[in-house]
């Protein structure tokens, strides 16, 4: 049995779908897509930093052993793990506890902006991450301020 060869149609452009207007509008959708990745990543480093910042800060203010050692100590801690995270210090506002005493709770807050991002009809600011840390100031202390007797092994906070 033979077959018949089918007849050829001739269809257009009629029913054509994904023409060349798509590719325009898939690349502003890719090229946007990639904006918001980048800008979430941002926010993620922006909070990661404010953290570390955060952290040393609070760490080298309780174990100070003075209220003005201890700001001193928190802030060339900060700078130095801003300095090496690669976060400029404009972007960086530390609020520093208030209080400096044995056993009392210090808190610190650190806000970080991340880097914005720049687009052709203006610019995206950058996202900001804010981190407050608290710790105890240095519990184990003792000394002719602290205690009585010297010999006496540390107390911990009541």
């Amino acid at each position: 049995m033979r077959q018949q060869p089918r007849p050829t149609i001739d269809r257009g452009d009629g029913g054509f779908v994904a023409g060349a207007e798509t590719w325009a509008l898939g690349v502003l959708v890719f090229v946007i897509g990639t904006l918001i990745v980048a800008w979430a990543w941002a926010g993620v480093s922006a909070r990661s930093d404010a953290d570390v910042i955060a952290r040393e800060y609070i760490r080298a203010f309780t174990e100070a052993p003075d209220a003005a050692a201890a700001l001193e100590a928190a802030s060339n801690a900060a700078a130095a793990v801003g300095t090496a995270a690669g976060v400029s210090i404009d972007r960086v506002t530390i609020t520093p506890p208030d209080r400096f005493a044995r056993c009392e709770l210090a808190e610190v807050t650190v806000r970080v902006i991340g880097p914005s991002v720049r687009l052709p009809g203006g610019e995206l600011a950058g996202p900001v991450a804010e981190v407050t840390r608290r710790e105890l100031v240095d519990p184990y202390r003792g000394g002719p301020d602290l205690e009585e007797d010297l010999d006496a092994p540390p107390t911990l906070c009541d």
